[in-house]
């Protein structure tokens, strides 16, 4: 059985898709990442049938997701009618961008001033995402994510769907929230899970903190064995749970973390304990550390620790009290 047989899916009407019908589907959600996921499971003779049956947009489209290992092996296969047009989409340089109309290197770049935020707009306008994958391959995740952030959301939309899977998790922890949890929610869950398994376990939290609680529980409850025991100790989960902070009797936060974060934590409880007016600080052990007041956190700044906010002159509670 081919690589295609085996993947083959299920259609509305219950027959087998297809990996072409897939890649179709696909393209036509915008779902990009997918697509780069499904194209190498094809021959690539029978990649090359499915570009020439395609309109030229969606040909296009699909050339785009093709990655350069790839590329000469398809080319091969095509119509010599064929060929020459998506070569010239291979031909894109990155770097040395063209004046086509004059057959000179283009004012901007003649004078060193293009930055490369506008060559990244540049190519999204163009419809070039092979441009725009390579462009951002070669930067810092950290400056992927401030490129993602200076752009709509829709051109932003259209660039995180050039950044690799593995990339993907590591600009996710640069971003500020809202976008964070916006660009993450566009991932298929799959590819969520694999993007955020390199992270520190300090950034998952924050990203997991970030998210709706259901899509944080599903991303807790993909992580296994002792990195699921110190992620769960760090939210401060209760056994075979994805809630919040709240214990029992109190609500528990850790003294390393930001106001931000236990606001947003807050925020997912339906309610508080009755006469809640503080907060217990424990340790990684859950060793009482002090407590942290209501009217300090509602009035700090988002970055401020927990640590220069709580009180450690309030005595704590013996647990058999």
């Amino acid at each position: 059985m081919n690589d295609e047989a085996r993947s083959a899916g299920a259609s509305a009407d219950g027959q087998p898709r297809s990996l072409s019908d897939q890649i179709v589907k696909a393209l036509a959600e915008g779902r990009n990442k997918r697509v780069r996921k499904l194209v190498p499971r094809m021959h690539p003779a029978k990649i090359a049938a499915l570009l020439e049956r395609l309109s030229p947009a969606q040909r296009l489209a699909l050339w785009q997701q093709i990655g350069d290992p790839l590329e000469q092996r398809v080319l091969g296969h095509l119509s010599a009618e064929l060929r020459p047009t998506l070569m010239r989409e291979t031909g894109d340089d990155t770097e040395h961008a063209v004046d086509e109309d004059a057959g000179k290197p283009s004012t901007a770049e003649q004078a060193g001033t293009r930055s490369e935020l506008q060559a990244l707009m540049d190519a999204l306008d163009a419809g070039k995402l092979k441009r725009v994958g390579k462009l951002l391959h070669r930067m810092h995740p950290a400056k992927v994510a401030g490129l993602l952030e200076a752009l709509p959301p829709t051109a932003r939309s259209q660039a995180w769907s050039m950044v690799e899977t593995e990339r993907a998790g590591r600009v996710l922890s640069f971003l500020h929230d809202e976008i964070s949890t916006a660009l993450a929610q566009e991932l298929d869950l799959d590819d969520l899970i694999a993007a955020v398994q390199p992270l520190e376990l300090d950034d998952l939290v924050d990203l997991i903190q970030a998210l709706p609680a259901e899509l944080g529980s599903r991303l807790v409850l993909a992580t296994t064995g002792a990195r699921r025991e110190q992620l769960e100790s760090m939210l401060s989960y209760p056994e075979e749970s994805a809630g919040g902070l709240m214990n029992a009797d109190a609500i528990e936060v850790r003294a390393e973390v930001k106001a931000g974060t236990v606001l947003r934590y807050l925020r997912l409880l339906e309610s508080l304990p009755p006469q809640t007016d503080m907060l217990m600080v424990v340790d990684r052990k859950g060793q009482y550390q002090g407590a942290l007041r209501l009217s300090a956190l509602v009035t700090a700044s988002l970055d401020t620790p927990v640590a220069e906010l709580m009180h450690t002159e309030i005595a704590g509670i013996p647990v058999s009290t």
